[in-house]
């Protein structure tokens, strides 16, 4: 699909039919592998889901409640130094763009994680009160959230996986906030000495996202397809459930 601020903006329904026919040829028969651990690339539309987790961690409410299983301290480390979130308000004709929050605040530009560390927690009037904050516009979410393009390209983040897969797809809601834990059925492909092969199906990726988040490296293909965005991630060492 394709989802713009402007009507003149979106994809030609002609290339999204196209892309949507390729992607399901693709996954035609696809096949169950044995579980093992081992390096995961997750493409950009399914990448941007750590990034929601982040977010929901990081959220003035949750930390208030003590429902995350980040600590909320500026400077904590979360990712490699070489990663930066971004939540930008004043993206030109971005899907999440705006002036001010749901109670009037003035939004700017922040950043969440800056060299891997934590830089700011998301906040509105109620959450800042009850952490003795002050409110950086965020009431009603975050705005255009995305993960710092990474210096590697996609080919780059597989060329050395001599066993690995390249996710498509996740399911399901298995992230429990408190701990961390992460568990999700999932599809793909299988990667091989560096190319990735045939379609999978029916396999579970879990880990704790904490330790997921530090093992995060990015690749240097990022776009602005919705609110939340993230360029294609690797993360070396997950359990990969299969028959």
């Amino acid at each position: 699909y394709s989802s713009k601020r402007f009507f003149c903006d979106l994809m030609k329904p002609r290339l999204i039919g196209k892309i949507a026919a390729e992607r399901a040829a693709a996954r035609l028969s696809p096949k169950k592998i044995d579980s093992f651990n081992g390096p995961a690339v997750f493409e950009p539309r399914v990448a941007s889901s750590f990034l929601s987790h982040l977010i929901s961690s990081i959220s003035g409410h949750n930390l208030a409640r003590k429902v995350s299983f980040i600590n909320g301290d500026i400077g904590e480390i979360l990712f490699e130094e070489n990663i930066n979130v971004i939540d930008d308000p004043l993206i030109k004709k971005g899907l999440g763009s705006r002036n001010f929050d749901s109670e009037g605040v003035i939004c700017e530009k922040l950043e969440l994680i800056k060299k891997g560390r934590l830089n700011e927690i998301i906040l509105d009037c109620y959450s800042s009160r009850m952490l003795n904050k002050k409110s950086n516009g965020r009431c009603g979410g975050t705005t255009n959230c995305y993960f710092e393009n990474g210096k590697l390209t996609k080919k780059d983040l597989i060329k050395d996986i001599q066993k690995g897969v390249y996710i498509t797809e996740l399911f399901g809601s298995g992230f429990n906030s408190v701990t961390g834990d992460f568990s999700k059925g999932s599809s793909g492909f299988l990667i091989e000495n560096g190319e990735v092969t045939y379609p999978i199906s029916e396999i579970t990726v879990a880990g704790n996202i904490k330790n997921m988040f530090r093992e995060i490296k990015l690749a240097n293909d990022l776009e602005f397809r919705s609110r939340i965005n993230s360029p294609t991630i690797r993360i070396n060492n997950i359990s990969i459930a299969g028959k």
